[in-house]
């Protein structure tokens, strides 16, 4: 989101430098029209426990309070992380507007500890940073009222962006399987994420056993993650050929597997905002099966796009995946219209817009 929000507004004619983590590499370099700065971090948070949370080194400071002294707004994503925890103190320094973008709602994590810790974070880093921002803006209304549990301020809600010309049905998708080396005869069901316990590989896994004796539909599972051999394990255990696990998938590559693919499959337990591979599947034109677990079900419920079904539920998950592969009318219908939504709804030309005009009410 942060990349395409950069993008879009200095193609507008926008100055934006961009702060992040360098995992490995550090230093400074110019990323298409707009400045990118790379701190040096450590990730043992992520690589010990699977949260995501890099400790910056003593660069991050000095590098926002550098640049921050010269920028008109200041615009940060997620509460708790250490950029925006110190991004609003400075901000508040200097007297310039602080705007924070919040992704996902709670994480159910699986320990009581991490849930714990990460309550504890709300309270002593989030809170803080909330109250230091001039506006607030959630990817759903799932995440605004995460938000406002933690302290009730002035929310936007924007649903996140996608590139429609670059994630788009193809014309030939048996030319784009054989590339992929992917079978022609299959109804494929779809799904790329980090591979943790949070997004629910398990319960894919699971359905794809309940769907053994379905030789006509396949699952492929992009990505890497701390679950990942656990998911190897499950697939190998339980002899499944109907299971297909890339590993990684590189960005290049990933219109592809969209467009090569037939449902898009989103099983987390809890914890999502609004995942953008929710709107890659729609613009791919992709109907979407996604458990109740983040604010894409304000999309998906009220709408032909897909199914909503409960977290941990494999068994509804697979019913679901049956219904679409037994009825190919429907399915071609629920293309045609999540490539349609997409299009008139969730380009990242009317995502910036509408950022521009927080940015306006704040006082930029």
């Amino acid at each position: 989101m942060a990349y395409n929000q950069a993008k879009y507004l200095s193609e507008n004619g926008h100055s934006v430098t961009v702060i992040t983590s360098s995992i490995p590499k550090t230093g400074q370099k110019v990323f298409e029209d707009f400045n990118v700065i790379r701190i040096p971090v450590w990730n043992i948070f992520e690589d010990k426990l699977g949260v995501p949370y890099p400790l910056f080194s003593s660069r991050l400071r000095r590098t926002l309070r550098k640049e921050i002294k010269s920028a008109d707004i200041v615009h940060a994503h997620g509460h708790v992380y250490m950029p925006s925890v110190i991004a609003a103190r400075v901000a508040a320094k200097h007297k310039k507007p602080f705007i924070l973008t919040q992704h996902n709602t709670f994480i159910e994590y699986k320990s009581p500890a991490l849930r714990n810790m990460q309550k504890l974070a709300d309270r002593l880093l989030g809170k803080p940073t909330l109250a230091r921002s001039a506006a607030v803006i959630t990817v759903s209304e799932a995440t605004k009222d995460y938000m406002n549990d933690i302290l009730p301020v002035k929310t936007h809600v924007h649903y996140n962006g996608v590139d429609v010309k670059r994630f788009k049905p193809v014309k030939d998708q048996s030319a784009v399987r054989k590339a992929l080396k992917l079978p022609q005869d299959k109804i494929i069901c779809f799904t790329v994420r980090r591979i943790t316990f949070k997004n629910g590989v398990d319960t894919m896994i699971e359905a794809a056993k309940l769907l053994k004796k379905r030789p006509d539909i396949l699952f492929v599972i992009g990505g890497k993650g701390p679950d990942l051999e656990l998911a190897r394990g499950l697939i190998k255990k339980a002899k499944l050929k109907n299971v297909l696990l890339l590993g990684m998938v590189e960005d290049k590559d990933l219109p592809s597997y969209y467009a090569a693919s037939d449902i898009f499959i989103l099983p987390s337990k809890k914890g999502e905002g609004f995942p953008l591979v929710i709107l890659e599947a729609l613009a791919s034109g992709l109907p979407v099966i996604a458990t109740r677990s983040g604010g894409h079900v304000e999309i998906i419920e009220s709408s032909n796009y897909g199914f909503i079904v409960e977290p941990n539920e494999p068994a509804e998950l697979a019913r679901y995946i049956e219904v679409l592969s037994n009825k190919q009318t429907q399915l071609a219908t629920m293309k045609h219209g999540s490539r349609q939504f997409a299009e008139q709804n969730l380009s990242w030309e009317e995502n910036v817009t509408s950022l521009l005009k927080v940015f306006k009410e704040a006082g930029a």
